[in-house]
């Protein structure tokens, strides 16, 4: 991890940080309508062949042939919901995308990164979007992606062996998991943290604004129902501000160091 991460790791364990909820969203909008275009570029020529992938490899892994998958789905609905659940079928199905999640997290972190570069220069470039595929993040990020994978999957599957209610409490799992988990791919990327030192970090900076963080992640997740509501490819556009809140929720608590390069002039963003 990089020196000035350290001194502001250290700085908020004696002085803890606050976050700015009206911040966020105010400066997100400005970051947002500089970076959403080539995000969602980012989103079409990367993540969404990678869930098609997905989609074409899910029958190969459950055991079925495209055509006996379709017969079923078509003449008994009920009885693919039988043959996919239960654990055997889940763990399946998480080792699939744990295997996706290795090659789609680095562009996550490509997101990031064009994020800081639309708000520290005030323009982006569409190649940025790929700097996460680049040592040493790609390593890194895929790393964080398959630890991530493990930690919110496993449990979950678990849990959704309950009656009733496993449903439920696996969503509410996995929205924890989510907060607890907001840091890891900005300490990578602006930290230079390894896999596990930003996993612990993340839950550890999350824990002292749980309450707040919850209330951000609401309202980021009720803005893409509206891009879903208004328009299904409208949830591209709005799902972008998710990258942007992550970042800034990164910037207000750790910050960035000033460079040359940097037409910034705060050495530490933070909201106090």
């Amino acid at each position: 991890m990089n020196q000035f991460a350290k001194q502001r790791l250290e700085q908020i364990d004696k002085e803890g940080f606050k976050l700015d909820f009206e911040a966020v969203f105010s400066e997100g909008f400005q970051i947002w309508k500089k970076t959403t275009l080539p995000i969602v570029g980012g989103i079409i020529l990367v993540i969404i062949p990678i869930l098609f992938i997905f989609g074409a490899l899910y029958p190969l892994v459950m055991g079925f042939t495209y055509t006996e998958l379709i017969l079923i789905l078509k003449e008994n609905p009920m009885k693919f919901k039988t043959l996919t659940t239960g654990l055997i079928p889940h763990l399946k199905v998480t080792g699939l995308g744990i295997l996706m999640s290795i090659f789609s997290a680095p562009m996550y972190g490509g997101f990031l990164k064009l994020c800081h570069q639309a708000d520290t220069k005030g323009f982006v470039n569409f190649s940025t979007l790929f700097s996460g595929y680049k040592a040493p993040y790609f390593l890194n990020l895929g790393a964080a992606g398959i630890l991530i994978g493990i930690i919110s999957s496993l449990p979950g599957i678990l849990v959704q062996q309950i009656p009733i209610v496993g449903g439920l409490i696996y969503y509410l799992f996995m929205f924890i998991i989510s907060i607890l988990t907001v840091y890891v791919n900005s300490l990578i990327i602006f930290a230079d943290a390894s896999p596990l030192e930003a996993l612990q970090i993340s839950a550890k900076l999350a824990f002292k604004n749980l309450g707040l963080l919850a209330a951000i992640f609401l309202v980021s997740f009720l803005l893409m129902l509206l891009g879903l509501f208004a328009c299904c490819i409208g949830i591209l556009f709005t799902a972008t501000f998710a990258y942007v809140m992550f970042y800034l929720i990164y910037k207000q608590t750790i910050g960035f160091e000033t460079t040359p390069e940097d037409t910034s002039t705060t050495e530490i963003s933070t909201s106090y």
